[in-house]
């Protein structure tokens, strides 16, 4: 029986991808309860080749499919991962990235002993030059084993950690929800529909993934123009929802929309930074006062969206959101 599926997609990673591949060699156990998924995303580089470099090794300690296809995007490559997937839990690690050797380890010993978690969360190392390492804490429930109040789903929901890396998942989760195919943040769409779901996590303190700061990835290539697919998908997600939890998904948008996609983008930190502030605390003083009555009344999600950025007295940041959101909702 196959415990865990970890997809891998790959797409012009020939420069790191022996890192990657290696770290799952070099693994503290090694199982044919693990599923290895590789994906070429039609690569144009000598992924490929290293790829098929890596299979009969790989193949020694775990089983492991290889699929390739032409060049879709990392939304579809993903869910084609899922397609393939046959574990009970699902991983997904990035080619450019590597796992802890304690990796595998840690996580079976969690679901072995405990099939009644819906989720495992981990934390990271961040680096550019493996010497340099810094911690990435990418959840902050503590540890062990955790039963999810509203309160803490909405703490989650506010820390904008949703990286498909940072999660271990019920595979049952993702049955009617695949990853939605926009440009880019796919999975800050996803993981929050999946997580107010879950009933039991489990959070690991110690890092067990190595996440590389590549500047030439997508993450930091963000583009004004992407924004019109995240808002579509977020328009249609939020008319699925029902009204307690739709709260918590339009609150963890306002914080992902303006503090990743406009402040951080496109201002200097520190001017960024000081409108957030600003912005949030208008924010809660307005969704205080009107008790979120709002997210009830059959307004238009325009409306909704509009209701929580214009505000008279913010930057013209906002001045300029309107503007987007309008055009976007025509």
């Amino acid at each position: 029986m196959v415990l865990l599926s970890v997809i891998i997609p790959v797409y012009n990673a020939g420069n790191f991808l022996s890192d990657c591949f290696n770290s799952l060699l070099e693994q503290s156990i090694k199982s044919r309860k693990i599923e290895i998924i590789i994906i070429n995303d039609g690569s144009l580089d000598n992924s490929e080749q290293i790829i098929e470099q890596f299979r009969v090794d790989l193949s020694k300690d775990y089983l492991v499919k290889i699929y390739s296809q032409n060049n879709q995007g990392i939304a579809k490559t993903r869910n084609k991962g899922l397609d393939l997937a046959s574990g009970e839990y699902i991983a997904f690690l990035d080619s450019d990235d590597m796992l802890s050797t304690e990796y595998f380890e840690k996580i079976l010993n969690i679901i072995e002993k405990n099939n009644s978690i819906d989720l495992i969360e981990i934390n990271a190392y961040k680096f550019q030059n493996i010497n340099d390492k810094k911690l990435f804490q990418c959840h902050f429930h503590g540890s062990g084993e955790i039963l999810l109040t509203n309160n803490a789903k909405k703490s989650s929901l506010e820390a904008l950690k949703w990286f498909a890396w940072s999660k271990v998942i019920k595979k049952a989760y993702y049955i009617d929800n695949y990853f939605p195919e926009v440009k880019s943040y796919e999975d800050q769409l996803l993981y929050p529909l999946i997580f107010i779901k879950c009933k039991k996590i489990w959070a690991i303190q110690e890092p067990l993934y190595y996440y590389r700061q590549n500047q030439s990835s997508l993450t930091h290539n963000i583009k004004l123009s992407h924004l019109e697919d995240f808002y579509g998908v977020f328009k249609q997600q939020l008319s699925d929802l029902d009204a307690s939890n739709e709260l918590l998904i339009l609150n963890s948008f306002y914080n992902l929309f303006v503090y990743r996609y406009l402040l951080f983008e496109f201002y200097p930190p520190h001017q960024a930074y000081a409108s957030f502030k600003e912005a949030k605390r208008c924010f809660f003083r307005y969704i205080n006062k009107n008790k979120m009555l709002f997210l009830i009344k059959k307004y238009k999600i325009r409306k909704k969206v509009i209701l929580l950025f214009f505000f008279p007295y913010i930057s013209v940041i906002y001045k300029y959101l309107f503007f987007i959101l309008k055009n976007l909702t025509r």
